[in-house]
């Protein structure tokens, strides 16, 4: 995030919930940052969770070029002293409560778990047939931890949910649509494919053969599994990379349906 602000601007006292780096560009701005605590909510209808104020650790007056860097759940604040341009890099990570519920929409959308709670060997309870036994807690923990536990549906989960874009991503679809043949033959003459910056790719070490983009997986062709690490922490791809996968006549299309779609796309020449 980009702030420009004027002298006496700011947001107020406030708390983020991750790893934030404030790097000052033009102008000056106070920075105040508090130790991590109980503090009072200010009750302000911002997005932010904004306090009515902090005792500061940190009282530092940042310069074109200082970084300040505030840990999670530390309260600080940022006070203008000249027309400013303050850049903000937040190293946001999912909540437990979002990791929860987007595995729980897994399951339902896999139709997994669809069997009723089943305890043979529950005992009656003639005199006290409301009492909620610490059993029947652990038969029903036993009976969800089953779906926590399949670790195919899971990994592939979570490389589709970490792959999801954040933000909106500039995908430009090429017009005329590449062919396989085509853009096989435009690789063999030099050309090279960058990344879309932002697109998020991601493989298991131990699953090469399938990877992860913009929440979609991918399975590979088999033999090209050498190929994965390269296309998913790799900014350009150029013929060499490509490797035996080259010669795999169903890598092709794959690729080029990524091309389609605006996920890498094509320069004239591999940067130096």
């Amino acid at each position: 995030m980009v702030c420009y602000s004027q002298p006496q601007g700011g947001v107020g006292p406030h708390i983020d919930q991750y790893d934030v780096f404030i790097v000052q560009g033009q102008g000056r701005r106070r920075w105040r940052v508090g130790p991590k605590g109980d503090y009072q909510d200010a009750n302000l209808e911002t997005g932010l969770k904004q306090i009515t104020g902090f005792d500061a650790i940190i009282d530092v007056e940042l310069a074109p070029g200082d970084i300040l860097y505030i840990p999670p759940g530390f309260p600080h604040e940022g006070d203008t002293l000249e027309p400013s341009l303050s850049y903000s890099i937040g190293y946001r990570s999912p909540k437990a409560r979002e990791l929860l519920s987007s595995y729980a929409d897994q399951v339902i959308v896999d139709e997994a778990g669809d069997n009723h709670f089943h305890w043979p060997a529950m005992p009656a309870q003639p005199d006290a047939p409301a009492a909620l036994d610490p059993q029947h807690l652990a038969q029903m923990d036993e009976m969800m931890m089953a779906l926590m536990q399949d670790e195919t549906r899971k990994k592939r989960w979570v490389g589709e949910f970490l792959s999801q874009a954040r933000h909106e991503l500039d995908l430009l679809s090429p017009d005329p649509q590449w062919q396989p043949d085509s853009l096989k033959a435009a690789m063999q003459n030099g050309l090279c494919l960058e990344k879309l910056s932002g697109l998020r790719a991601f493989y298991h070490v131990d699953q090469s053969e399938i990877i992860f983009m913009l929440g979609e997986s991918f399975d590979l062709p088999e033999g090209c599994e050498s190929l994965t690490p390269e296309l998913c922490n790799q900014r350009f791809i150029d013929w060499e990379m490509l490797g035996e996968a080259a010669e795999n006549s169903l890598f092709w299309p794959m690729l080029t349906l990524w091309v389609n779609r605006g996920y890498w796309y094509p320069l004239d020449e591999a940067p130096e």
